[in-house]
């Protein structure tokens, strides 16, 4: 902090040498008024500026320019003894001297809690342009909407300051392992984690982040870290009814939390003069539901608020997701027939273990074909095993993974497979053609199924000899019987 106020106390006092110096400005005891223009002025932020002390007379015939200065009636008070003020500058019938032994730094946070209680002599909100005020000769201080103290200066001449404010920002990430990236593939049931990165800036009021999901995304909101701990005192997640432009989720930060935030010094973009800023790390999860875009991809957007109206640019990253086509089929006069009948289901190892099927549920069935999709836990609906027919099957929500297809049953008549069939997806999706029950391509995830075959049976005269001789042996009994009766009813 002492490191942060002497470089502060040397920007200001670098602006008020070139403000008093005679070799930069011609003598100006004739003019009434200067500009003050705020370079670096953050569009659609608002500026305030306040006049502490009128400039009466300069004299730049000597080296600096002497400048003798009254204090103004709204600032009167905060320099009488024993207020904030009284403590940098002392006054003499409303002429100030400066207590050499304090910081222009500490100064200005002092002005600043002043100045809230004062009505300001000017207000304008940057645009495109910038901002820039005409005003009287006098000694100014210089608030803006971001919060933090802007600048001190004395307007004898007309003068640039710079925006010492930086805009905080977030860039966000999908975390896969070590690994920070803007997009991936995953499955519907599985849990996508983020990585943002939350650039603070010192001073800078009503820091909130924003974030918005697809549908097809359940934000995990117990999930919520920041830099790889519980969430600390005055950063609060908001959901629901709280959030405030329609996000998912936000996260605030609160002032007194900032307030609190070790801050690093680091140049500001245009080089002149210095920003503070703070980097914090937020990390969060959503599992991929029902809703997911299997056709398209799930996005993730975050941003940040600030200020007035301060808004950061958006980072947003996305889920997609793989399918394939299921072609069962058998070869029929050199052309390939899809084959109804084959039941199979679908595991994530090559052990196809059984219990560990995954689990689908139907979501469309027309005559173009069957999709599926995976299921998400025990939804109404779902089923392990699937059965092919006459048209294209196809199954979506899958990861960039291979998966293994298991035989359960094979069509009557017809040899099941012997091992499972790999489906690799790592590559992409796995799209076929067919046309009416005809297989046209070789895309797809095709399995073959042969048709069982005739024994031949040689050596004999088949089963006709036996069933005659047995036919010729039953009447002779039958005709025994009868006679043995008939000779014992004689006897």
């Amino acid at each position: 902090m002492k490191a942060l106020k002497k470089v502060l106390a040397l920007c200001l006092a670098a602006i008020l040498l070139l403000a008093l110096s005679p070799a930069a400005f011609a003598d100006t005891t004739s003019a009434t008024n200067a500009t003050i223009t705020i370079a670096d002025a953050k569009n659609g932020e608002s500026y305030k500026i306040y006049r502490m002390f009128d400039v009466l007379s300069v004299d730049t015939s000597v080296d600096p320019a002497q400048i003798s200065y009254k204090v103004t009636d709204a600032w009167a008070s905060f320099f009488t003894e024993g207020a904030a003020g009284a403590e940098y500058i002392t006054l003499t019938d409303g002429y100030p001297t400066w207590n050499a032994d304090k910081t222009a730094a500490d100064f200005a946070k002092a002005a600043k809690t002043y100045a809230e209680t004062v009505t300001a002599t000017d207000t304008e909100r940057a645009t495109a342009t910038g901002v820039t005020f005409t005003l009287p000769l006098g000694y100014y201080f210089v608030n803006s909407s971001l919060g933090a103290v802007c600048n001190l200066t004395s307007a004898y001449q007309n003068v640039t300051i710079h925006e010492k404010n930086g805009i905080p920002t977030v860039v966000k990430k999908i975390l896969e392992g070590n690994q920070e990236k803007d997009s991936n593939v995953a499955a519907i049931g599985d849990i996508v984690t983020y990585r943002s990165k939350v650039k603070l800036t010192q001073g800078t009021k009503n820091i909130v982040y924003h974030d918005a999901m697809t549908e097809g995304l359940t934000f995990n909101s117990g999930s919520v870290q920041l830099d790889s701990a519980a969430l600390p005192n005055g950063v609060t997640v908001k959901t629901g009814n709280d959030v405030t432009d329609g996000c998912t989720f936000e996260v605030v930060f609160s002032q007194a939390y900032l307030d609190t935030l070790t801050i690093n010094t680091a140049p500001n973009t245009t080089g002149t003069g210095a920003l503070t800023e703070k980097t914090v790390i937020l990390t969060y999860t959503a599992t991929i539901n029902e809703k997911a875009k299997v056709d398209d991809k799930d996005t993730n957007t975050a941003h940040l608020t600030f200020g007035e109206n301060g808004r950061s640019t958006p980072s947003t990253v996305e889920t997609s997701y793989r399918s394939f086509d299921l072609i069962k089929f058998t070869t029929k006069n050199g052309n390939k027939v899809l084959l109804e009948g084959a039941e199979f289901s679908l595991y994530k190892t090559e052990a196809c273990t059984a219990g560990e099927e995954i689990k689908l549920v139907q979501v469309s069935n027309t005559a173009d074909g069957t999709v599926y999709r995976v299921a998400v836990g025990n939804e109404q609906g779902a089923v392990t095993k699937i059965t092919t027919g006459t048209k294209l099957i196809t199954i979506k929500g899958l990861d960039d993974a291979t998966y293994y297809l298991k035989e359960i049953a094979a069509p009557r008549g017809y040899n099941p497979l012997t091992a499972p069939v790999a489906v690799n997806l790592t590559n992409g999706n796995l799209k076929a053609t067919v046309q009416g029950n005809f297989y046209q391509d070789r895309t797809g995830v095709q399995v073959e199924n042969q048709a069982g075959t005739t024994l031949p049976s040689t050596g004999g005269m088949g089963t006709t000899l036996f069933y005659v001789v047995g036919g010729l042996l039953m009447a002779a009994a039958a005709v025994l019987l009868i006679a043995k009766k008939r000779m014992g009813k004689n006897a």
